[in-house]
């Protein structure tokens, strides 16, 4: 019984310790299995990682090699967010407007930051290429940049500015232009309709009777405009009102255009020499091609010398 019991607890013990053996065996491999797991998994953690650090860059670039090259000064997609969103809030503070009472340093820092000159005149000094300034407009061009300066306007708002009041005026001019051309040719056209072949003799005596008006008065009729905005000059009414009043006060204008003061003295001289040419039977005055406007010459001297004397 001893024996058995002996060879009992020897097998006992071998299984024992075969079985703590196996066992210890089993537990090794686990363990080793571990260390091969942990192993295993570090390695693949530091390779996504890595893959991970690599890839977000060409993620975000695609195949943009220079926004490539210009993602590589960050570290990490946290660094490259970090610094977008510094920019960001960078950028809105400078965007900001100025308060209703700014420091002087505030209007300092948002003119540095707009490129906003520190006088008016430095406007002048950033004109786009093409752009200038006539010296007749500048007393404007000069207020209006002050006022620009006041309300802190970058250069490329007022220079936005006057090119658009420079092209509305280039545009207004042609458009004036125009009109004026026509209104002329209107007026033109209606005078000659009714004088017919005295229109150039009634436009001399007209000129001649402005000349003989006070400068004042002379300037209000050629540079005036009407109510219509057609100038004085170009209007048919004003110059036949002006032609009657020439013709009234001088009948002989027509007559002897440019003789001034000594008009009977010329309307006599001419009627001499027709006298004279009428005394020859063979002259132009009676035969030849001369002959019919040489008489009505004469006729036309006597009609003007007798409205003279009528008005003593």
């Amino acid at each position: 019984m001893a024996t058995a019991a002996t060879i009992v607890d020897d097998s006992t013990t071998d299984d024992a310790t075969t079985t703590a053996d196996t066992t210890a065996t089993v537990d090794t491999k686990v363990a080793n299995d571990d260390t091969d797991a942990t192993t295993t998994t570090s390695v693949t953690d530091d390779k996504t990682a890595a893959t991970t650090t690599d890839d977000w860059r060409s993620r975000f670039a695609g195949d943009d090699a220079k926004l490539l090259s210009f993602l590589g000064r960050y570290p990490t997609e946290k660094a490259f967010a970090e610094a977008a969103k510094k920019d960001r809030e960078a950028a809105r503070n400078s965007l900001k407007p100025l308060g209703d009472d700014p420091t002087e340093e505030e209007v300092a820092a948002y003119r540095k930051n707009f490129d906003v000159p520190d006088k008016p005149e430095g406007y002048l000094e950033k004109l786009p290429e093409g752009l200038v300034v006539g010296e007749d407009d500048k007393p404007f061009v000069d207020a209006f940049l002050a006022k620009m300066h006041e309300a802190n306007a970058s250069p490329a708002q007022t220079n936005a500015a006057l090119a658009s009041y420079y092209s509305i005026i280039e545009e207004q001019a042609a458009t004036e232009a125009n009109e004026l051309a026509a209104a002329k040719e209107a007026s033109s056209d209606a005078l000659k309709a009714e004088w017919g072949a005295d229109y150039k003799r009634n436009l001399t005596a007209m000129h001649a009777h402005l000349d003989s008006l006070p400068e004042p008065v002379k300037a209000a009729f050629t540079h005036g405009y009407g109510a219509d905005g057609v100038p004085l000059g170009y209007n048919p009414e004003v110059l036949k009102w002006i032609t009657g009043l020439a013709l009234e006060a001088n009948p002989l204008s027509t007559v002897v255009p440019g003789a001034g003061t000594n008009q009977a003295s010329a309307v006599a001289d001419e009627m001499a020499n027709l006298e004279k040419m009428m005394g020859n039977r063979s002259s132009d005055y009676w035969k030849g091609p001369k002959s019919a406007t040489l008489q009505e010459r004469y006729r036309t001297l006597v009609d003007a010398k007798q409205k003279l004397a009528a008005r003593g």
